[in-house]
Protein backbone atom coordinates (compact mmCIF):
# COMPACT_ATOMS: atom_id res chain seq x y z
CA UNK A 1 0.00 0.00 0.00
CA UNK A 2 1.21 3.55 -0.71
CA UNK A 3 1.03 6.52 1.66
CA UNK A 4 -1.43 8.26 -0.72
CA UNK A 5 -3.90 5.40 -0.18
CA UNK A 6 -3.88 5.81 3.62
CA UNK A 7 -6.61 7.62 5.55
CA UNK A 8 -6.98 8.26 9.28
CA UNK A 9 -9.48 5.76 10.70
CA UNK A 10 -8.93 3.33 7.84
CA UNK A 11 -8.81 -0.38 8.69
CA UNK A 12 -5.71 -2.19 7.43
CA UNK A 13 -4.31 -5.70 7.58
CA UNK A 14 -0.65 -6.50 8.26
CA UNK A 15 0.76 -8.39 5.23
CA UNK A 16 4.55 -8.31 5.64
CA UNK A 17 6.75 -8.42 8.71
CA UNK A 18 9.16 -5.56 9.29
CA UNK A 19 11.75 -5.23 12.04
CA UNK A 20 9.16 -4.98 14.80
CA UNK A 21 7.12 -7.96 15.90
CA UNK A 22 4.60 -5.93 17.90
CA UNK A 23 1.95 -6.37 15.22
CA UNK A 24 1.25 -9.89 14.04
CA UNK A 25 1.06 -10.76 10.37
CA UNK A 26 -2.57 -11.02 9.22
CA UNK A 27 -3.82 -8.84 12.09
CA UNK A 28 -6.35 -6.07 11.48
CA UNK A 29 -5.50 -2.58 12.73
CA UNK A 30 -6.68 1.05 12.50
CA UNK A 31 -4.59 3.98 11.21
CA UNK A 32 -4.38 6.66 13.91
CA UNK A 33 -2.07 9.21 12.30
CA UNK A 34 -0.28 9.88 9.01
CA UNK A 35 2.87 11.97 8.80
CA UNK A 36 5.22 12.23 5.81
CA UNK A 37 5.86 8.62 4.69
CA UNK A 38 4.80 6.87 7.91
CA UNK A 39 1.63 5.77 9.66
CA UNK A 40 0.86 5.24 13.33
CA UNK A 41 -1.42 2.39 14.37
CA UNK A 42 -4.08 2.90 17.07
CA UNK A 43 -3.33 -0.48 18.65
CA UNK A 44 0.42 0.30 19.02
CA UNK A 45 0.64 4.14 19.09
CA UNK A 46 4.29 4.56 20.09
CA UNK A 47 5.72 3.13 16.88
CA UNK A 48 5.57 4.39 13.30
CA UNK A 49 5.25 1.99 10.37
CA UNK A 50 5.78 2.05 6.64
CA UNK A 51 2.53 1.59 4.72
CA UNK A 52 4.13 -0.98 2.39
CA UNK A 53 3.67 -3.57 5.17
CA UNK A 54 -0.12 -3.12 5.16
CA UNK A 55 -3.09 -3.56 2.84
CA UNK A 56 -6.56 -2.01 3.18
CA UNK A 57 -9.35 -4.12 4.61
CA UNK A 58 -12.55 -4.23 2.57
CA UNK A 59 -15.48 -2.60 4.36
CA UNK A 60 -17.98 -4.98 2.74
CA UNK A 61 -17.97 -8.64 1.70
CA UNK A 62 -19.43 -10.52 -1.26
CA UNK A 63 -23.14 -11.08 -0.69
CA UNK A 64 -23.62 -8.00 1.52
CA UNK A 65 -26.71 -5.90 0.87
CA UNK A 66 -25.77 -2.21 0.65
CA UNK A 67 -27.06 1.17 -0.46
CA UNK A 68 -25.47 2.46 -3.67
CA UNK A 69 -25.27 6.27 -3.57
CA UNK A 70 -25.43 6.97 -7.30
CA UNK A 71 -23.70 10.16 -8.57
CA UNK A 72 -27.09 11.46 -9.80
CA UNK A 73 -28.30 11.56 -6.17
CA UNK A 74 -30.53 8.49 -6.27
CA UNK A 75 -29.96 5.69 -3.75
CA UNK A 76 -30.43 2.05 -4.76
CA UNK A 77 -30.57 -1.08 -2.64
CA UNK A 78 -27.82 -3.26 -4.10
CA UNK A 79 -26.02 -6.53 -3.55
CA UNK A 80 -22.25 -7.05 -3.87
CA UNK A 81 -21.19 -9.94 -6.08
CA UNK A 82 -17.48 -9.21 -6.53
CA UNK A 83 -14.56 -7.31 -4.98
CA UNK A 84 -11.15 -6.34 -6.37
CA UNK A 85 -8.77 -3.60 -5.17
CA UNK A 86 -11.42 -1.94 -2.94
CA UNK A 87 -13.81 -1.68 -5.86
CA UNK A 88 -17.10 -3.51 -5.70
CA UNK A 89 -19.15 -5.16 -8.41
CA UNK A 90 -22.80 -4.53 -7.54
CA UNK A 91 -26.22 -5.41 -8.89
CA UNK A 92 -29.23 -3.10 -8.44
CA UNK A 93 -32.67 -2.64 -9.98
CA UNK A 94 -33.92 0.60 -11.53
CA UNK A 95 -37.38 0.72 -13.12
CA UNK A 96 -37.62 -3.12 -13.18
CA UNK A 97 -34.32 -3.40 -15.09
CA UNK A 98 -31.31 -5.02 -13.42
CA UNK A 99 -28.12 -2.97 -13.65
CA UNK A 100 -24.54 -4.03 -12.95
CA UNK A 101 -21.80 -1.59 -12.03
CA UNK A 102 -18.34 -1.36 -10.50
CA UNK A 103 -18.14 1.31 -7.80
CA UNK A 104 -15.72 2.61 -5.19
CA UNK A 105 -16.16 1.89 -1.50
CA UNK A 106 -17.07 5.51 -0.69
CA UNK A 107 -20.18 5.21 -2.92
CA UNK A 108 -21.63 2.44 -0.75
CA UNK A 109 -23.36 2.59 2.64
CA UNK A 110 -24.38 -0.31 4.85
CA UNK A 111 -28.04 -1.28 4.73
CA UNK A 112 -29.70 -0.33 8.03
CA UNK A 113 -31.56 -2.88 10.10
CA UNK A 114 -34.82 -2.15 11.90
CA UNK A 115 -33.06 -2.02 15.28
CA UNK A 116 -30.33 0.38 14.04
CA UNK A 117 -32.45 3.38 13.02
CA UNK A 118 -31.62 6.87 14.31
CA UNK A 119 -33.39 10.21 14.74
CA UNK A 120 -34.19 11.63 11.29
CA UNK A 121 -34.49 8.25 9.55
CA UNK A 122 -37.77 7.45 7.78
CA UNK A 123 -39.81 4.28 7.42
CA UNK A 124 -43.19 3.02 6.27
CA UNK A 125 -45.81 1.81 8.75
CA UNK A 126 -49.07 0.50 7.24
CA UNK A 127 -48.94 2.72 4.11
CA UNK A 128 -47.86 5.85 6.07
CA UNK A 129 -44.45 7.52 5.93
CA UNK A 130 -43.00 8.15 9.38
CA UNK A 131 -39.99 10.21 10.47
CA UNK A 132 -38.20 9.19 13.68
CA UNK A 133 -38.17 11.95 16.29
CA UNK A 134 -36.78 9.93 19.22
CA UNK A 135 -35.25 6.55 20.07
CA UNK A 136 -35.43 4.60 23.34
CA UNK A 137 -35.04 1.05 24.63
CA UNK A 138 -37.78 -0.94 26.37
CA UNK A 139 -35.89 -2.91 29.03
CA UNK A 140 -38.89 -5.09 29.90
CA UNK A 141 -39.42 -6.36 26.32
CA UNK A 142 -35.72 -5.84 25.42
CA UNK A 143 -36.60 -4.09 22.18
CA UNK A 144 -35.95 -0.67 20.60
CA UNK A 145 -38.85 1.79 20.64
CA UNK A 146 -39.14 4.72 18.24
CA UNK A 147 -41.12 7.92 18.64
CA UNK A 148 -42.20 8.81 15.13
CA UNK A 149 -44.16 11.58 13.44
CA UNK A 150 -46.47 10.61 10.59
CA UNK A 151 -45.55 12.88 7.68
CA UNK A 152 -49.07 13.08 6.25
CA UNK A 153 -50.70 14.75 9.29
CA UNK A 154 -47.97 15.29 11.91
CA UNK A 155 -49.42 12.89 14.49
CA UNK A 156 -46.85 11.34 16.84
CA UNK A 157 -46.89 7.63 17.68
CA UNK A 158 -44.75 5.06 19.47
CA UNK A 159 -43.42 2.25 17.26
CA UNK A 160 -41.56 -0.95 18.07
CA UNK A 161 -38.98 -2.24 15.61
CA UNK A 162 -41.15 -5.20 14.54
CA UNK A 163 -43.92 -2.79 13.45
CA UNK A 164 -41.75 -1.21 10.73
CA UNK A 165 -42.75 -2.41 7.26
CA UNK A 166 -39.95 -0.85 5.19
CA UNK A 167 -37.04 1.54 5.75
CA UNK A 168 -36.91 4.57 3.40
CA UNK A 169 -33.51 5.56 2.04
CA UNK A 170 -33.64 9.09 0.58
Amino acid sequence: MKIEDCEVGMKVIRRKRGKTRALKEGGKYTIKRIYKNSIWIKENPGVKYLPKYFEPVNKFEVGDEVIYNCPNGIKYESIIFGIKDRQYAIKYTHKTIEHYDVVKERQLSPLKKKDELEVGDKFIFSDSKVKIEGVSFDEFEEIKVYLGKRLSDGMVFKFREHEIDEIIYD
